[in-house]
This record gives structure tokens, sequence and C-alpha cells, in this order.
């Protein structure tokens, strides 16, 4: 679906939708040990909630790295979003990338630690200020 201003919301709705299944999806994974997958669905889980939260300002990134550029600039850099998620998509980034060549039970591990956890808390974060600027299915 293209964006036009009148199906901003309906756009924000759907990449909402898809940063919590993704999210879902990466637990499930996690859980069987299946840390390559997790990763991955943990990566596309950011760039829908990042996504939805452009939209909510009329901006549409072209690319992967477009998009937390742009939410950095719009969300963290404003103060909108704490500084720390800068760090998690960081790393989360950089776990997909490794992630691609070797992904050992350590790593898992390691990726629950310092990954998944904080993504539930940027899913509880970025949820609030969508809800807040006014996008989502209950506004």
């Amino acid at each position: 679906m293209n964006f036009k201003k009148h199906n901003a919301k309906e756009l924000i709705d759907l990449h909402i939708k898809k940063a919590h299944e993704r999210l879902e999806s990466s637990e499930t994974l996690l859980k069987i040990a299946n840390y390559e997958d997790s990763i991955s669905r943990s990566y596309y889980a950011i760039l829908d909630a990042a996504t939805a939260c452009l939209i909510k300002k009329d901006i549409i990134p072209q690319s992967h790295a477009g998009a937390i550029k742009l939410f950095s600039l719009h969300y963290i850099k404003s103060g909108l979003v704490d500084r720390k998620f800068q760090r998690y998509f960081a790393k989360i980034e950089k776990a997909r990338k490794i992630s691609g060549t070797i992904c050992t039970y350590s790593m898992g591990i390691v990726f629950v630690t310092n990954v998944i956890t904080p993504l539930k808390k940027f899913g509880d974060t970025w949820w609030y200020g969508i809800q807040k600027l006014g996008g989502g299915k209950d506004s």
C-alpha cells in the first residue's frame, strides 16, 4: 500500500500489527533456539515500529537504513524516545549481520539479554507514543 495522506492511519495500523507479530515470532523462534530467524524477525519488528512512527509525521523512509536514521532524527534526537533505544537498534543491526555467518547458543542468550528484553520496552514506548500522537486502532 502506498502512502497517501488519507490512508496514513491504515498504514500506521498495518505497521504496528506487523511489528507486534514479528516480535511475537521472534520470541517463539528464540524458545526453540532458532537464533538467526529470531534476530531477523526482531530487526523487522523495529523497522515496522519505526516506520509507523515516521508515517505519523508524514515521512516515508526509502530504505531500512533510512528508516532508522529518520526515526533517530525525528524521535530520538528530538527527545520523544529515550536515546538508549538507538543503542538497541545498533545491537540488533549488528546481530543480524553476524547471525548470517554463525549463531551459537551463547549468542542467543546474549541476544535475549541485550536485544529482546529491551525491544519489549521499546514496543511499549512506541505504542504509547503512537497512541499519544493520535495513531493506532484505539485513537
